[in-house]
């Protein structure tokens, strides 16, 4: 809890003594008023049916109860309540069930004095007891609570109050610790879930309640635990409350059965709105087929989806704020959202979001006019509802679906209207000092400078925001799922084998039964993944079918997602914009495609991500180097011996391989080619190598001496208690010595070396430590570890980063040889790091330039042997482990008898594979070139069905054609076009490794295909998709940090920020026909190919 909220609630509880006949009196005239209205008719189909079940429960068992009931739409919860009212309710004389009326009506009345005493705790703990007194009597006096309970009858006040009750109880878990916080988390779960099991709108406040969990970061794995056992405990509840309604001995079963009957009661009224004035009565009748589609979206899942979004901006502001009263908003507009966007609503829907309203009334101005406005439309709502009925029943000539459309469809309008204000002021309200606007503190010190000079230092907290166990894994893990499922949905629609389906999915047959794999042009490794699919599936029984084929590009998909957001954690160090990255690739249109076919691309874009992802992670746990000396004679000594050794060696293998009969009689080291001696050759020195530079020269030159070095390239040596400092720009710092040695730059003070370049001030001490100050943060590096900003920094296992980084891309090039682009990506950022020293050296030797500490990471970070020889043994190991089916058996020709492929014969298939590439002239109508592609000008249709008939099938209602393209969301690819080059800027400027590795993969990825020699087609720029996402992400941070630090323009920074998301989302909503393969007329097709802007380039 804020400081503000603690002095607030001091301030209320002061007087708790005096006045609490107020609160009693407010409950006093409440009740007085509800017993006048009490005997009225209320809507008359509502209370027959509990008057109805109530006797039925008197008569029955629980189990007989929905087969004896007839038409029983509610959840068992509430059927308790009426079960004692039915059973008392027997012991009386009650001929004409006026009694039953009353005794019917009871429970919400009592509930609604409840709710009141309740909304006046909460209050109370936020502001003063007479704000705590007009909070309640907003809620007891009001006309809609009195109409709602005492003259409706409706039990809108029980379940509604429950969930208000476990918003209370999370609020009291707040500021509470240990086992009486987890106590309270339980049995706010517990509210929650019987209100559930009374009426399901309160199910809109779980991902709030799961929320919870993670707003206090200190007490992360506290509250995890809890809330999972109130899960738990809620499951119990539902099966125990459930059970005597269904008897079963399995659990599942009765929890199955219950969830039976929440379809059930969502299925009788398959409408827009059933009467309600929310959005789909602003322009539309009631009783609508929310079947009906919008830009080719059934109703119902469009309001879903903007639930969905609502829902999501909503939880993650509140994850910003983390306070009890930033949790009780977010309730109020989820609640309202729950009505007013979704399908299926009834009038009073908007019941728990008008509670929750009110309870807010203290909080400001814009809460007393929403509960005020909301009170009248729910009241005229009712009225029009009652008004219905009656013209149903007496059979009045009048238009049913919308009797009042003068009344309805503004008054609709200004509920949603409401939302939206209610909702605005939520998202813009000012962020407490001590919680930086959806940023960690790592993610600071990213405005956009007036000073366009490019700096002298790096930033040393670049990269080190990780994922937080567990609320950033459950991020990615959500944001992977929404991916897979928004795929997934009709994934299988289109039986037939699509575009290059005809090789790729054709090759899981062709490997199932050892024949010869027709599609030979490319690696192994992305057809076997569309096999294993397929074995998944049942194999070629069951799973040689569109939904067998295309499973694992789902999860390929799927994995994409959830990868860019934890390397865009990294990159932003905010989690809002880490999830606005990954949610763009949601909304990407060839991502959306690609991951729905059974082709090599899905695999190429998660093998290209995880690779630049991992080399980032060996690039920052490579800033801190400990290393065996290279310099001092014995070690140079070993390693030229170790290393001609490890040749011979090779070269004894492969000869003891391939020219020996104990090995030449197996089929994979039969004729041994020279080009196949020359890589076997290549590879058992690789790993030879690796296994002597791990151990062998450990062994003998390690106790030599060791070699640390820093990220500005400070060298450090340790040799028999001593400690020898080397500055990058020549100081030198011994611990055997008295003075230092000053450098280009550094100068000597109090025994130490300090350096001074533009902002930087970096301080070397005898010891071997760096002090690294910069206006952004401050380090300091030693032997012992890292700290900076006061905090110890581990940048991760390098070892284990390079052996990820060289599996990656393997994986990629396995996958499809046109990956072999980001070798020099990564490579040119290796050499270009290693150099920093050389070049500056170089350079003042030409013109006597001092040299400057090392800006891009540490120039000795990377053992350039290690790193070659493991992208060489563990890209051999896995390439040619890849054609481990050809190893074992597979026929080389169509119709011959499967045979093991030797050796030589996968070392052969190279050069014949690239022939077939350097020399292919084929032609293709959507072949595009490389300079198209950022410009969204020519995608590529995969599937195309044309069904129309008849004379007219230019016609604009001709039915109908279904089309799937490849076609990247245009507003990502064109924002693309500034923030690829504005975050190439910010690289220069700010000597951010995450952004330079970005800008020269998306450069290298793209830019070779200038010289391709075959066709190429826009999925080639695929890989590059992912890296747009991520330099719009930093764009649209670098827009919003600098509102934050311009007031007159905070508004206009989060309108372009969400304007553009939102912009982005309804694109992918429009063009999802054209990607998904939905029929439509000829016109609405015509329409999503933008003919008025892209002329037939679509077509």
């Amino acid at each position: 809890m804020s400081a503000s909220e603690v002095k607030l609630q001091s301030t209320a509880r002061e007087g708790a003594a005096s006045g609490s006949f107020v609160l009693f009196g407010l409950v006093g005239a409440g009740l007085l008023l509800r017993l006048l209205f009490i005997g009225h008719a209320g809507f008359k189909n509502d209370v027959e049916a509990f008057q109805s079940w109530a006797m039925t429960l008197a008569q029955v068992p629980l189990w007989q109860f929905y087969a004896k009931a007839g038409f029983a739409d509610y959840p068992p919860g509430y059927f308790y309540i009426l079960s004692v009212v039915g059973h008392l309710h027997a012991a009386f004389a009650d001929p004409d069930f006026t009694l039953l009326r009353v005794m019917i009506k009871l429970p919400a009345i009592i509930a609604d004095l409840l709710v009141g005493m309740l909304i006046f705790r909460i209050a109370l703990r936020f502001t003063t007891r007479t704000w705590s007194y007009i909070a309640a009597a907003a809620y007891i006096l009001n006309p809609v609570t009195i109409y709602i309970s005492a003259a409706w009858g409706q039990i809108d006040a029980i379940s509604g109050g429950l969930a208000l009750l476990g918003i209370y109880l999370l609020m009291r878990a707040d500021e509470t610790q240990d086992t009486v916080s987890d106590r309270f988390i339980l049995g706010a779960w517990l509210a929650l879930a019987y209100s559930l099991l009374i009426k399901p709108q309160a199910a809109i406040l779980i991902p709030l309640f799961i929320a919870f969990a993670f707003a206090d970061r200190m007490r992360v794995r506290q509250r995890v635990a809890a809330t999972a056992a109130g899960i738990l405990a809620s499951f119990a509840l539902a099966w125990i409350l459930s059970l005597p309604f269904h008897p079963a001995a399995n659990p599942l079963t009765v929890l199955g059965w219950l969830l039976g009957q929440y379809a059930k009661g969502a299925a009788v009224y398959p409408y827009t709105s059933i009467n309600a004035f929310n959005l789909w009565s602003i322009r539309w009748d009631f009783w609508l087929p929310d079947t009906v589609r919008e830009l080719f979206i059934p109703r119902y899942a469009l309001g879903m989806l903007l639930l969905g979004a609502a829902a999501v901006v909503t939880i993650l502001r509140y994850l910003q704020l983390r306070t009890s009263l930033a949790m009780l908003e977010a309730a109020a507009l989820l609640a309202l959202a729950f009505f007013l966007l979704s399908t299926r609503m009834h009038e009073r829907y908007i019941f728990d979001g008008l509670l929750f309203t009110i309870a807010l009334v203290f909080a400001g101005k814009r809460y007393r006019t929403a509960a005020v406005v909301l009170s009248i439309t729910l009241f005229a709502n009712l009225m029009y509802s009652l008004s219905y009925i009656n013209a149903i029943n007496g059979h009045l000539p009048v238009n049913a679906a919308n009797l009042m459309p003068l009344i309805s469809r503004p008054l609709s309008l200004v509920n949603v209207a409401v939302l939206f204000v209610l909702g605005w002021s939520y998202l813009g309200d000012e962020v407490p000092a001590q919680h930086p606007a959806f940023s960690e503190k790592t993610g600071a010190g990213l405005e956009i400078a007036s000073d366009p000079r490019s700096r002298t230092w790096f930033d040393p907290r670049e990269g080190l925001a990780a994922l937080k166990w567990p609320v950033d894994h459950a991020i990615a893990a959500g944001l992977g799922l929404l991916s897979f499922v928004l795929s997934f949905i009709g994934y299988a629609n289109v039986k037939t084998k699509i575009f290059d389906e005809i090789y790729f999915a054709r090759a899981a047959e062709e490997y199932l039964k050892h024949q010869y794999i027709y599609e030979n042009t490319h690696p192994p490794l992305t057809k076997l993944l569309i096999t294993l699919s397929t074995i998944m599936f049942g194999g070629l029984a069951h799973g040689d079918n569109a939904a067998g084929w295309r499973f694992l590009d789902l999860v390929a998909g799927a994995l994409m997602v959830s990868l860019l957001y934890a390397f865009a954690v990294r990159i932003t160090g905010s989690r809002f914009f880490a999830a606005l990255a990954a949610g763009l690739l949601v909304l990407d249109g060839m991502h959306f495609v690609q991951s729905r076919i059974a082709t090599p691309e899905s695999f190429v874009g998660l093998f290209a991500l995880a690779t630049l992802y991992t080399f980032y992670r060996y690039w920052l746990a490579s800033q801190v180097r400990r290393a065996d000396d290279v310099v001092v004679p014995r070690a140079v000594l070993v390693r030229v011996v170790g290393t001609t050794l490890c040749f011979l060696l090779a070269l004894g293998l492969n000869y003891l391989l391939f020219h020996t009969q104990a090995f030449t009689r197996y089929a994979f080291f039969h004729d041994g080619s020279s080009l196949a001696q020359m890589v076997a050759v290549l590879y058992l020195f690789a790993g030879l190598y690796l296994l002597f530079r791990g151990v062998v020269l450990r062994l003998f030159a390690g106790s030599a001496s060791s070699f640390v070095s820093y990220p500005d390239g400070t060298k450090i040596r340790l040799a028999d208690g001593a400690v020898a400092v080397e500055t990058a720009d020549g100081g030198r710092i011994d611990s055997r010595r008295k003075m230092p040695v000053p450098g280009d730059l550094t100068l000597v003070q109090k025994g130490m070396l300090t350096l001074r370049d533009d902002e930087l001030l970096a301080t070397y001490k005898s010891d071997g430590s760096l002090e690294y100050k910069t206006p952004t943060a401050g380090a300091r590096f030693a032997l012992d570890g890292t700290m900076i900003d006061g905090s110890k920094t581990d940048f991760g296992p390098a070892r284990l980063w390079l052996l990820l980084f060289a599996a990656s891309i393997t994986a990629l090039v396995t996958s499809k040889w046109y990956g072999v682009m980001i070798y020099p990506a990564t490579l040119a950022i290796i050499a270009w790091v290693w150099a920093q020293p050389r070049i500056a050296q170089a350079l003042k030797e030409l013109s006597r330039r001092p040299r400057h500490p090392a800006r891009w990471g540490n120039p000795f970070g990377f053992p350039l042997d290690v790193v070659a020889a493991t992208l060489v043994f563990v890209g051999a190991t896995i390439y040619f482990g890849a054609y481990t089916p050809h190893f074992v058996g597979l026929a080389d020709t169509p119709g011959a008898a499967p045979r093991s492929w030797s050796f030589t014969d996968v070392v052969n298939e190279q050069p014949r594979m690239y022939a077939y590439h350097a020399n292919l002239k084929a032609t293709h109508p959507y072949a595009s070139s490389w300079w198209q592609w950022p410009l969204d000008l020519r995608p590529i249709a995969y599937y195309w069905q044309d069904s129309r008939g008849g004379n007219h099938t230019a016609a604009e209602n001709a039915c109908c054609v279904a089309e799937i393209t490849s076609l990247p969301n245009p507003l990502i690819l064109w924002f693309g076009l500034f923030s690829v080059p504005f975050i190439g800027w910010l690289a220069y400027r700010e000597k951010n490794k995450g952004y330079l590795l970005l800008i020269v993969s998306y450069l290298l990825l793209w830019l070779p295909w200038m010289r391709s020699p075959r066709i190429s087609f826009a999925y080639h720029f695929y890989a590059d998709i992912p890296i747009i996402c991520l330099c719009n992400a930093i764009a649209l941070q670098r827009l919003w940090t600098w509102g934050n630090s311009n007031p007159k323009m905070r508004i206009w920074s989060r309108i372009g920020t969400f304007g553009f998301v939102g912009a982005a989302a309804l694109m992918f909503a429009f063009l999802y026909p054209l990607l998904a393969g939905v029929p439509m007329t000829w016109g609405q097709w015509n329409i999503r190919t933008l003919p008025f802007l892209m002329g037939s380039r679509w077509v």
